[in-house]
């Protein structure tokens, strides 16, 4: 400690108990930078989600994607996700299912009424 106050000077002190220094340009433009609440906080506009469905939601997107591959574009529009949000969100109710087998089950029921369901609905 001896050593690095010789060579650095002494430590700044603030000025009260839970005061903070004035932080120098160069540590504010990296800040703004790096910071969530930044820009975006001074233009109100809310943080950006992961988009979440529910397990009956889930479960439609599956057996629609199942059924008309074809139309996976206009699928996945219609649910409000960009392919690789589908992959994450596909990737999470998967891991999900896999340590909860009463939601793997109740899934996999889900699955099974809606293409129940699809299935006598479609034009043929």
């Amino acid at each position: 400690m001896e050593h690095a106050q010789m060579t650095q000077g002494a430590p700044p002190i603030a000025s009260s108990i839970g005061g903070t220094l004035p932080a120098n340009e160069e540590i504010s433009s990296i800040a703004r930078k790096l910071l969530p609440f930044g820009a975006q906080a001074s233009r109100n506009e809310p943080p950006t989600r992961e988009p979440d469905l529910t397990l009956e939601q889930h479960a439609s997107l599956h057996v629609e994607l199942d059924l008309d591959p074809e139309q996976r574009p206009e699928i996945l529009r219609r649910y409000g996700l960009s392919a690789e949000q589908h992959a994450r969100l596909h990737a999470t109710w998967n891991a999900r299912m896999a340590v909860d087998p009463k939601l793997a089950a109740a899934w996999q029921q889900a699955v099974a009424q809606y293409r129940a369901w699809m299935s006598g609905t479609r034009v043929r």
